[in-house]
């Protein structure tokens, strides 16, 4: 009851119904090529443990704004039970994500793409 795997989930109320009914946001991936399951978790105010792939590293700082793991099961227990146990470590993290993701918002991705593009002129 306190673990929830997903499968596919088809639609983005689907999607919103798993991160709303969820205290934090485990990715545990070998592969990852973008951050984006961790920033939808993020928006839905999810702190996140996470492993170093793809981009992690440049989105999650570890302990500040997430947890980073390995991949073995007593350090994501550790983490999972790290994050489960302190609220307001919760709280900071959810606070931090929030912060982040406004950085990736459609309009504010233009913003930083043009100001990339006006230092290439």
């Amino acid at each position: 009851d306190n673990v929830f795997f997903s499968d596919w989930l088809a639609t983005s109320e689907d999607v919103a119904r798993a991160y709303a009914s969820a205290k934090i946001f485990v990715n545990p991936s070998y592969n990852e090529g973008g951050p984006r399951v961790v920033l939808e978790a993020m928006a839905c105010g999810l702190p996140v443990v996470t492993t170093r792939v793809g981009l992690m590293p440049d989105i999650i700082k570890d302990g500040e704004n997430g947890l980073f793991t390995d991949w073995l099961a007593e350090d994501m227990a550790e983490k999972i039970q790290t994050l489960l146990k302190d609220k307001e470590l919760q709280d900071k993290f959810a606070a931090a994500g929030l912060e982040l993701v406004k950085q990736f918002e459609r309009k504010e991705s233009i913003k930083n793409y043009a100001d990339k593009l006006k230092q290439l002129i």
